[in-house]
């Protein structure tokens, strides 16, 4: 049997011999956060496999619901793919338009090296109207400001995993990712920005007003932080973009909380937004 099938006393660290058990919980505390010990268990399995270090933040896992994608950057694919010793870039990403001038799809191309040394162009097409976010039929900041380095980097990922299927395999850019998120309740109304190219960062502070209770807030961000399954740091991020917005949320949070009977039924806020 392998070490994973033998492993009972959930001794993760056991697991990887590059990690200790204190940097196992310090990744599922962080860029596994929330995660089940089975999908801890294919996270650092897949960080390992691509030689990507979680805690550099180099690969880390976002959960949506139950599901969880584990994300990199553009740059982490290429560097697997470079690695191989068989990888080279392709030809100029190529771009498609509507009779209007809008941007439609972006083909992008690498090259992979075969087993008898023949160079060979692979490509990947995708159409921007399935990878970009948008809120209420706004483009969220980066796909406004940059759609054709996004939808680019989407095509690029594509093509990435076709021409190296074992090296890749699971790995997704956060680009491709970041049409997943569900914002359609009234305390979702504030986190409209999308989560292109940010990984989870350290010690993101926020101004709390005067008058805040400070440990309203953090408790309220950890719900939220439950809620989205994100990193804290993410959610601070997004409130300091956003932050007439959060805090006027906040203050319908806080009103609704005073209300309740007890902490447990701070949970049921998120069942009831979620009918």
């Amino acid at each position: 049997m392998t070490a994973v099938a033998v492993n009972q006393n959930n001794d993760l660290g056991s697991l990887f011999g590059s990690f200790t058990q204190d940097q196992i919980e310090l990744i599922k505390t962080t860029v596994c956060k929330n995660s089940t010990d089975n999908e801890l268990k294919l996270f650092l399995y897949t960080a390992k496999h691509a030689g990507l270090d979680p805690l550099l933040k180099q690969i880390y896992a976002i959960k949506r619901g139950n599901a969880m994608t584990i994300q990199t950057s553009i740059d982490g694919l290429r560097s697997i793919a470079e690695r191989t010793g068989r990888y080279s870039p392709g030809e100029e990403t190529k771009y498609a338009y509507d009779s209007s001038n809008g941007l439609l799809s972006a083909t992008s191309y690498v090259k992979k090296m075969t087993p008898d040394g023949t160079w060979h162009q692979v490509s990947s097409t995708a159409y921007f109207a399935e990878y970009a976010q948008s809120y209420k039929g706004q483009l969220s900041q980066f796909w406004g400001k940059f759609p054709h380095v996004m939808i680019a980097k989407c095509a690029e990922a594509n093509a990435l995993r076709r021409a190296f299927p074992f090296e890749l395999a699971g790995l997704y850019a956060t680009e491709e990712m970041a049409n997943g998120m569900n914002k359609t309740k009234v305390d979702d109304e504030f986190l409209t920005e999308d989560i292109i190219g940010i990984s989870p960062q350290d010690d993101v502070q926020i101004n709390i007003p005067e008058g805040a209770d400070p440990t309203s807030v953090d408790t309220y961000i950890e719900y939220l932080s439950a809620h989205y399954s994100q990193p804290i740091p993410i959610i601070r991020r997004w409130i300091n973009e956003r932050p007439e917005k959060f805090w006027e949320t906040f203050h319908k949070w806080s009103a609704k909380r005073e209300n309740l009977e007890d902490q447990t039924e701070i949970v049921d806020i998120s069942d009831e937004d979620q009918g």
